[in-house]
């Protein structure tokens, strides 16, 4: 399945990344079909800061919310809107949680990331 995404406003490509993926486990459930595209169009929700730790140097900690519209595909319609929190290190970003709720109308699916990583 080809997935892209199309980031608008101040949002990170990694939520970008997380609405595509979530969808993509959301669209995967169905029975197996020809291979399909989809498009995002997201925006990072309120401000998001990354906050130093303290314990030493280039070590800190962000949390992100974004909201994302499916332009195309089977999701077509659908919202999604979640949050992640990261632990940086040095340049790489760790993903500590994330979850979300894709809704679209006769169907709502919640989802939880467990695991990432963004070097």
């Amino acid at each position: 399945m080809q997935r892209t995404s199309s980031a608008s406003g101040r949002i990170s490509s990694l939520a970008a990344a997380a609405a595509v993926a979530a969808a993509g486990a959301f669209l995967a459930s169905s029975p197996a079909q020809a291979a399909e595209g989809y498009k995002f169009t997201c925006q990072g929700v309120g401000m998001s800061t990354v906050e130093p730790v303290g314990d030493r140097d280039g070590h800190a900690v962000s949390v992100g919310e974004y909201s994302c519209r499916a332009e195309s595909g089977r999701a077509e319609g659908g919202i999604v809107s979640g949050a992640n929190t990261w632990e940086r290190d040095k340049g790489v970003a760790t993903l500590l949680a994330g979850d979300g709720v894709i809704r679209k109308p006769g169907s709502i699916a919640v989802y939880q990331f467990t695991e990432g990583k963004n070097a």
